[in-house]
Parts: C-alpha cells; sequence; structure tokens
C-alpha cells in the first residue's frame, strides 16, 4: 500500500516537472517570438495578442525551425496587410459614416420607387377592373 502511494507521487511529481518544463518553453518561446515580431516591424498594439496566440498555436510540442520562420513571415505579413488596409481609426470611423450616409440616401430612393411601383400597381388594377376596352400592356 504503502508502495503504491510513493510510486503515485512520483508519478505526480514527475507530470509536474514536465508541466513545469512545458510552461518554462512556452515563455521562452513567447519571449522570442515578441523579439522577433518587434524587430519585423508588427505595431506595438498587435505585438501582444499576436505573440500569444501564434505560441498556443504550437501546442507546446518542438518546432523546426523553418516552421517558426514561416510563422512569424505570415503573420508579419497578415499585419502588414492589415496596416495597410487600416492605416488609421479616423479614416475607418470616416468611411463607416460616409457609408452609412449613402445607405440612408439609397434607403430613400427605395422607398420613392416603392411608392411609384404601388401607384402603378393601383392604376394596372383600375385598368383591368375598367369595363372600357382594355388596352395591351407590353
Amino acid at each position: 500500500m504503502r508502495s503504491k502511494r510513493l510510486h503515485l507521487n512520483m508519478i505526480l511529481a514527475e507530470q509536474s516537472l514536465r508541466r513545469v518544463e512545458v510552461e518554462e518553453k512556452m515563455a521562452d518561446l513567447l519571449d522570442r517570438m515578441r523579439g522577433d515580431l518587434k524587430r519585423s516591424g508588427v505595431a506595438p498594439e498587435w505585438l501582444e495578442q499576436l505573440a500569444v496566440q501564434l505560441c498556443a498555436r504550437t501546442h507546446a510540442r518542438e518546432i523546426s525551425p523553418q516552421e517558426y520562420e514561416a510563422m512569424v513571415e505570415g503573420a508579419v505579413l497578415a499585419c502588414g496587410m492589415r496596416q495597410e488596409i487600416s492605416p488609421n481609426e479616423d479614416t475607418d470611423t470616416d468611411r463607416v459614416r460616409e457609408i452609412e450616409r449613402m445607405m440612408q440616401a439609397f434607403a430613400g430612393e427605395l422607398a420613392k420607387l416603392d411608392e411609384s411601383l404601388e401607384v402603378l400597381s393601383t392604376y394596372v388594377k383600375r385598368m383591368r377592373t375598367s369595363p372600357q376596352a382594355k388596352p395591351t400592356l407590353h
């Protein structure tokens, strides 16, 4: 009984040690990732979140230097594209306001079109029910 408990404690200790080793490796990888992303020009506001997400993608497994470089390069390229698409928040806000204005104008035009179609529909109904000679509609 005592040897089983001792054996179980040894297994738990070994698992804890492995977990600590994995956490240390992840912390080292996270620090390395932050540095590499920063040197590559990733915006500071995205740096931490991106580094954490990339480290999480490795699932605490060993990755080859090629995989690591590809991962960093892909992230840097994606951030570069995002910066080109959305260089500043003021411009984005202005774009959203302009789109909202255009959509409101479009909704107004649709309301006018709907009203015109109702008038035409009423006219066609009157023509169909009229006892006079029915004209041909094309």
